[in-house]
């Protein structure tokens, strides 16, 4: 909890010097610095975030390199708030700068932005073929760690059709990811072989991932639900209590917006737990967690899903 209470800190104490600074170049009239810095924080979904883009947004030329980094990133936090058809529009700005003036980094940025959005939205098919794509362009960009995130979103995806391509694609991004040895891009190797793995019922696979992705961080609710239903699944019925037992102090503990994945993740794990040994122990909290999931103005359609799909079982 201290390590995750630390990591929560340094990330407020980032955005505020980053806005402080933008500000700064901002009234000062250094344009160039003051788009480097509204590209600094990552694609969150808040309006604090959109309010910066469009503030630099005003400042550059429309139609300029810089006008299309901004497009993209503004597509990417407008999608991820629900503003799903002003995140298109951003999108179609930042692709007519990329392909007027052939700036493929930035038609790499554009894919894999849009995938993050799809996937929020729950646009399997899309995220998938724009994800195939990113990893071509970013392997002929030799961008490693991009390509593997494409891999990434190539794996994660619900059609049993492509199950074998996903089978491939985690294993792709494993090899680039043990590479790169960067901490980042190998936790999420890990959780790509898990979404590959359990859906199959490839148990040693799973576990062997998610074991090993925990040791870089121990609050990663994918996989403990990975190993929720690994142990549940093989007849390891302590260990699989243990691992549920994880996810719901994380429940009691949230410090961020990405901790509020624990909720889904806890009313799949315990609803499964639940329907496997046919008890009614974890019941009243499946369905407190997953109201909460649905009553929370932050809630996507991701998580909605998710949170569906445990109060089904």
């Amino acid at each position: 909890r201290r390590d995750s209470a630390a990591r929560v800190s340094a990330s407020r104490e980032a955005w505020r010097a980053t806005r402080q600074a933008f500000d700064h170049f901002e009234r000062t009239g250094n344009v160039v610095l003051a788009v480097k810095a509204a590209l600094v924080p990552p694609n969150a979904a808040t309006e604090a975030r959109t309010r910066m883009l469009e503030r630099v947004l005003a400042l550059v030329e429309e139609g300029s390199a810089e006008y299309g980094e901004l497009n993209a990133s503004l597509g990417a936090v407008l999608g991820l708030g629900n503003d799903d058809q002003r995140a298109q529009e951003a999108f179609r700005r930042a692709r007519g700068v990329a392909e007027r003036l052939g700036l493929s980094r930035l038609q790499l940025t554009i894919l894999l932005n849009e995938v993050l959005v799809d996937l929020h939205h729950w646009r399997p098919g899309e995220w998938f073929r724009k994800a195939e794509q990113a990893v071509v362009l970013a392997s002929e960009l030799n961008n490693p760690l991009a390509e593997a995130s494409a891999h990434f979103y190539c794996a994660d995806n619900c059609d049993l059709s492509l199950r074998d391509a996903g089978r491939e694609h985690a294993r792709a991004q494993r090899a680039l990811a043990e590479r790169s040895r960067h901490w980042g891009a190998i936790l999420s190797a890990t959780w790509a072989e898990c979404l590959v793995a359990v859906p199959a019922g490839d148990w040693a696979v799973a576990r062997e991932a998610a074991t090993r992705g925990l040791e870089l961080d121990l609050r990663f609710l994918g996989l403990l639900t990975a190993l929720v239903e690994t142990e549940l699944q093989t007849g390891n019925l302590p260990k699989s209590i243990e691992y549920l037992a994880r996810i719901a102090d994380v429940m009691e503990d949230v410090r961020s917006v990405n901790d509020l994945f624990a909720f889904p993740w806890f009313t799949i794990s315990a609803a499964l737990h639940s329907y496997v040994t046919a008890t009614s122990e974890y019941l009243p909290q499946v369905e407190q967690a997953g109201q909460l999931v649905l009553s929370s103005p932050r809630t996507t359609p991701t998580l909605a899903g998710l949170a569906y799909a445990g109060l089904g079982i």
